[in-house]
């Protein structure tokens, strides 16, 4: 329990599906309240993960000032053998598939919230050997976390993920873009203007699972056309993304975008959206206009129409790809926390 006047805090373990979906309405006005949080750790996001790819081992924990939920770490244990050795990890339910991964805090309980969460493991630590809490961002509340005396934690560099900082308009954005690139797209975009009609949509709910179907469709298709499986091929992970879009999109948190040429979807790119920032998870395109460039069409298409409507970040996600950095990207760095018990407990 927390000492600071008015707060009183207390853990909530939540250990089964029915309890995790119990929560959802609050777990929602929770991720709206945190302006820390991106749509990887809404519900819509996570309890299709776990419903997909979850074990019997969930062990979230909510933390509530009296009867109103202040922070939320949604984990569960993973069991795995090392050294002969067999082990069970602490871990953020979506590891794997998720590019930001964190605890949900309302907002002047952050500090109180994550001092109570470890408070909680060091509690519980006959129920885990190691806690690996990975895709972190640097502005995460657990980089700053005192864990207690008998624990100790280690911080490393993970993943990287390119950020494009948009400014106000889209013509300073384009003349900022490598002048080579920039011709050579605003061209191909020209041409596919010239030969037929070209608009940028986005999905609703009367045609999201067709336009999932072309995502799909064109990510393995152009990743085939390079002679590499494509990501999504997997038939559990299309269902996935399939529900999870379904309830991002009630969530007002989707941006399924397609690009038409008369008519045609040609390029498709999976985006999840919250307050000022975008962020790409995924694409393709139709090998069959690769001379146009759909992919490079289709971002700026986006990158145009999320200036308009006051979008100031495009974050490209994990991956150091070259395509992300023609488009005036800097480099931001994802962590990864270990805590374990000391050997000397």
């Amino acid at each position: 329990m927390d000492d600071t006047p008015g707060i009183s805090l207390h853990i909530r373990e939540i250990k089964n599906i029915e309890e995790l979906n119990e929560a959802r309405s609050e777990w929602i006005e929770l991720y709206e309240a945190s302006s820390q949080s991106t749509p990887f750790q809404s519900p819509a996001w996570l309890i299709n993960w776990w419903k997909y790819f979850g074990n019997d081992n969930l062990y979230t924990a909510a933390v509530y000032n009296r009867r109103i939920l202040v922070g939320l770490a949604p984990m569960y244990i993973f069991n795995y053998r090392s050294n002969n050795e067999n082990l069970r990890q602490l871990t953020f339910i979506g590891t794997g598939n998720t590019d930001y991964m964190d605890v949900l805090c309302r907002p002047k309980f952050e500090r109180e919230a994550v001092r109570t969460i470890s408070e909680f493991l060091l509690d519980t630590k006959e129920n885990w050997d190691v806690c690996d809490f990975q895709e972190l961002r640097q502005s995460s509340p657990l980089l700053k976390i005192k864990v207690p005396e008998m624990l100790e934690s280690r911080i490393i560099n993970s993943d990287v993920c390119p950020v494009a900082v948009l400014p106000g308009s889209f013509y300073d954005y384009l003349q900022s873009l490598p002048v080579s690139f920039r011709k050579n797209t605003v061209r191909a975009r020209r041409q596919l203007w010239d030969s037929g009609t070209l608009r940028l949509e986005t999905a609703k709910k009367e045609n999201l699972d067709e336009y999932m179907d072309w995502l799909f469709r064109l990510h393995n298709a152009s990743w085939k056309n390079r002679n590499m499986p494509g990501l999504l091929e997997e038939s559990t992970l299309q269902n996935f993304h399939r529900d999870a879009a379904r309830d991002l999109l009630e969530q007002g948190s989707l941006r399924l975008y397609a690009l038409k040429h008369d008519g045609r979807i040609i390029a498709a790119v999976y985006s999840l959206i919250k307050n000022d920032r975008l962020y790409y998870y995924i694409g393709g395109f139709d090998p069959a206009f690769s001379k146009y460039s759909p992919g490079s069409v289709i971002l700026l298409e986006i990158n145009e129409s999320a200036i308009s409507e006051g979008i100031r970040k495009f974050d490209f996600l994990r991956g150091r790809e070259n395509y992300k950095y023609k488009w005036k990207t800097e480099d931001r760095n994802n962590y990864r926390l270990f805590i374990k018990k000391k050997l000397t407990e």
